[in-house]
């Protein structure tokens, strides 16, 4: 993320605590963003220095409305829980995660009038096509 030609934004990223998300996080605030940082085990010590915590579950649309209270961006990385941290393992989470957590977070983020949206997701390629 780039700062050129523009101000400091307030950037929430869902999924902040996972292997995307972290990258996505970091480069935030690298980049002078004042980051969120949204996921179920969000705490001090499990998110980049220099970005605030959001414990959450996204499937709880009153958090989710908190966490996008003042957001210029919202940027969606969320991943579904799986048996190891191989991205080809076994998924133990629900299968229905994005699709029924991008309900809640787009209707936090109109009511929030949040400006810009950013999902990223591979859901949909190869094994998990069906």
């Amino acid at each position: 993320m780039s700062t050129q030609g523009s101000a400091s934004r307030r950037v929430v990223v869902f999924g902040g605590t996972g292997r995307t998300g972290k990258q996505i996080v970091q480069q935030a605030v690298e980049a002078g963003h004042t980051v969120v940082c949204v996921g179920r085990s969000a705490t001090e010590e499990s998110v980049f220095p220099g970005s605030i915590p959001f414990a959450a579950d996204v499937l709880d649309t009153e958090a989710v409305a908190r966490a996008l209270r003042d957001a210029d961006v919202a940027i969606i990385a969320l991943s579904i829980p799986r048996r190891t941290r191989s991205p080809f393992a076994a998924v133990t989470g629900s299968k229905t995660l994005h699709s029924v957590s991008i309900r809640g977070i787009l209707k936090a983020c109109a009511k929030e009038e949040v400006g810009q949206i950013i999902k990223l997701s591979a859901q949909g390629v190869g094994d998990s096509a069906p």
